[in-house]
């Protein structure tokens, strides 16, 4: 939580954690728009892109980067992600350990249903408390600050306070659980999990388990969601798809080969 009573500008790192070719250009601009706008006298940032593919321990990286850095809070704003600059100014405004977003997932490219002539259902990303989905009409007519389960992270501010409380409850689990001491925990993972009906396992994200965690160390996760009205999930867009039932001389040829081989 913010502390009101300090006197210097509170430090905080807009941090990045992913790379390589699925940088868009709005988040680009995001960016820049995010490093302007906040006084210098109200906060000093710093923003570090951490490329790669593994996104757990590239946001573990930014977690130890903001240590050795002395932030007070984390921006975690993945490359995808269009946000307008006054994000970081309003989510600070919340005073929370932990406030972010939510955004529909990119399970299918929006604007190529819509040429096809699909129905186009938004599904948004995240849990409300009792596990059930977050909702546009939940966004619009719900609390415009609430707690919820989890969120993604693709723009979502945290406290140094609520990283240090994961990375205590986690490595005091492990050493409850045999692992060696003087080792501290990470406070990103991936959880296998094997539920009866996959015993070949599922994999929850980096996102559901630390939100998990957090609550179970004593924190709320707060969703803001007028300002998850206003942020974008973007995605590539497949131009010349066609409906399932309309003759597609490509599919033809391809199931052709196949057969033959």
């Amino acid at each position: 939580m913010l502390d009101l009573t300090r006197t210097e500008p509170v430090k905080i790192m807009i941090a990045s954690p992913a790379g390589g070719e699925n940088i868009k250009l709005s988040y680009m601009v995001s960016v820049i728009g995010l490093l302007g706008s906040i006084s210098p006298q109200d906060a000093t940032l710093a923003y570090l892109p951490i490329p790669g593919s593994n996104i757990a321990e590239n946001q573990n990286t930014i977690v130890r980067e903001a240590r050795k850095a002395a932030a007070d809070y984390v921006l975690l704003v993945e490359t995808d992600m269009s946000v307008p600059k006054h994000a970081l100014a309003q989510l600070l405004s919340h005073q929370k350990d932990i406030v972010g977003c939510t955004y529909p997932y990119k399970d299918a490219d929006l604007l190529a249903k819509v040429i096809r002539g699909d129905k186009v259902t938004l599904r948004y990303m995240g849990h409300e408390i009792g596990a059930s989905p977050i909702t546009i009409n939940g966004l619009i007519k719900g609390e415009p600050l609430r707690t919820v389960d989890f969120l993604p992270m693709g723009l979502m501010l945290i406290s140094m306070r609520a990283f240090d409380a994961v990375v205590a409850l986690r490595t005091a689990d492990a050493l409850e659980r045999g692992a060696p001491a003087g080792k501290s925990a990470s406070p990103f993972f991936h959880p296998d999990i094997y539920p009866d009906d996959s015993p070949h396992g599922l994999v929850s994200t980096t996102d559901s388990a630390f939100c998990r965690t957090a609550i179970e160390a004593g924190f709320d996760v707060w969703l803001d969601a007028r300002l998850s009205l206003q942020i974008g999930h973007h995605g590539d867009c497949a131009y010349g798809l066609l409906p399932d039932e309309a003759p597609n001389p490509v599919k033809e040829l391809q199931d052709k080969v196949a057969n033959e081989l």
